[in-house]
């Protein structure tokens, strides 16, 4: 049992001791259990800032503000703040509904707890503070140096750098990236201060979370497909992850000179992972031939459920306009109430536009969801059209049962929300494990360019392994030099 399941556990017996007291003659007598609901409460809302953002538990939380709040005249008579004669505690009805609603709520919150420590994986992780100052950004980078499966210290590995989902940060790929450290990989993640939510200081604390930024990508993630100010909004966020990764990529191989935490980089070999805003601005990075020639060691990128913002286009504004020679104030008058209103209503997405054509490899994994027409055609529209147009061998992986959010830490560390965003085939409740495959898909993918390269030496390959066969795999682009199906196999 975690210890998180250990303190709601704690959070139920001091909850029950109290409804019990009219039952126990004992504990009847024990007149401090009534301070115990407003202790019960307090302790459920510090889970928030001491564990992040815990969705199961908000049922416990608004179960024991009620509770708290049901306690407050008992306390205060106790106190003798409050008349004790309009005080009554005999209310067997109600204690016994309140129990009934504490099994639930309990059961949700230690079901849905991680079986495992959320913190960030501190073994061989070195971090860097790097600020951007044309940009004005700042940055913790994290350098997962070698691992117990890696080649040795002094052999060249290749880099996997891993752009983060902005919501969530490193926090819901530090798994991830261990394993793909494990497999052979220098693996370098980051957290951009004053961007991600929540933002990580070199200590690896989590330096606080904005709602309103959750909020914002929330609607950007759902809203981006169907509304143009909000599309304009995740075009903005793909246009800043673009400026990320150009100057970590520069910094990065600037490093790799100076920094002994950089020195076991072969940045003659270079993959990119991205999620979500991430992904979107890979692929828009790897249609530009400017981008590729000023990184000639990049070898291929992973797009992980990138929506793509920037391909989708929205309908012109309707404008009315004043009859043509008409002089009539009238008319003029209503043109004029017309354009302004046509500002004010919301211009709608209209379908794909202009995609970017990557002149690299490129790996897409997506949620099974994007298998079903409406999605194919909705939200992933712009992923398939991608995939479709690349101009290097591209292909596309989708592992049965993964939800928009399975390709990372999340469903270890916040199971929950594989009920909220569950994928297509199989039950939430039904967990692979999605962090081994993500990595073992990411590494076979990269391998398949190493393999074939003399600069590489056999001995610091990434380690390869035998995938599930039920992997939906689709191939696109100019696939013309190996079976793209060998990504399963060793």
């Amino acid at each position: 049992m975690g210890e998180l399941q250990i303190l709601e556990g704690l959070i139920f017996f001091l909850i029950v001791l109290p409804l019990l007291r009219p039952v126990f003659i004992k504990l009847e007598r024990l007149d401090g259990l009534l301070f115990l609901p407003l202790l019960s409460f307090g302790i459920t809302l510090a889970i928030f800032p001491a564990y992040g953002f815990r969705p199961e538990c908000i049922p416990l939380l608004v179960y024991t503000f009620f509770l708290a709040v049901v306690h407050i005249p008992p306390v205060l008579a106790l106190l003798r703040l409050f008349p004790p004669a309009v005080v009554s505690e005999n209310r067997p009805f109600f204690d016994l509904i309140v129990i009934i609603l504490l099994i639930p709520v309990t059961a949700i919150a230690l079901s849905f707890a991680p079986s495992q420590d959320t913190g960030l994986v501190t073994d061989g992780v070195y971090t860097r503070k790097v600020q951007n100052s044309t940009e004005e950004t700042e940055f913790i980078l994290r350098i997962y140096g070698p691992g117990e499966n890696s080649p040795p210290n002094n052999a060249l590995r290749p880099l996997m750098l891993i752009v983060p989902p902005i919501t969530g940060s490193v926090a819901v790929t530090d798994q991830v990236c261990r394993e793909l450290r494990d497999r052979g990989f220098m693996v370098i993640s980051y957290s951009r201060l004053r961007f991600d939510t929540p933002q990580y200081g070199e200590d690896g604390k989590r330096q606080g979370i904005s709602l309103a930024a959750i909020y914002r990508l929330f609607r950007i993630h759902t809203r981006g497909f169907k509304s143009l100010p909000v599309n304009t909004d995740g075009r903005a966020l793909e246009a800043e992850r673009i400026k990320d990764i150009n100057f970590l990529l520069a910094y990065i191989q600037e490093g790799s000179r100076k920094d002994s935490a950089f020195s076991g980089i072969d940045t003659g070999h270079i993959f990119i992972a991205g999620y979500g805003i991430g992904g979107g601005a890979l692929i828009q990075a790897a249609g530009s031939p400017g981008f590729i020639r000023t990184y000639p060691g990049l070898k291929a990128i992973i797009s992980i459920e990138a929506p793509v913002f920037s391909a989708f286009m929205g309908e012109p504004p309707r404008v009315s306009q004043a009859a043509e020679g008409s002089d009539s104030w009238f008319r003029a008058q209503w043109a004029g109430i017309t354009r302004w209103f046509s500002r004010l209503r919301s211009q709608k997405i209209t379908g794909v536009g202009e995609i970017p054509r990557p002149k690299i490899p490129v790996l897409y994994m997506v949620s099974d969801k994007a298998l079903v027409p409406r999605h194919r055609d909705g939200r992933y529209a712009a992923v398939f059209r991608a995939l479709e147009g690349s101009q290097e061998p591209a292909v596309l992986a989708a592992i049965p049962g993964a939800g928009p959010l399975d390709y990372s830490d999340i469903p270890e560390k916040f199971p929950f929300y594989r009920v909220l965003f569950p994928g297509k085939k199989q039950r939430p409740w039904k967990t692979r494990n999605f962090t081994r495959e993500t990595a073992g898909l990411m590494t076979n993918f990269a391998a398949l360019f190493l393999d074939d390269s003399p600069a590489v030496p056999s001995g610091v390959l990434p380690r390869r392994e035998n995938l599930a066969k039920d992997i939906y795999l689709e191939a696109g682009g100019a696939w013309n030099f190996r079976n793209p199906w060998d990504i399963l196999e060793l």
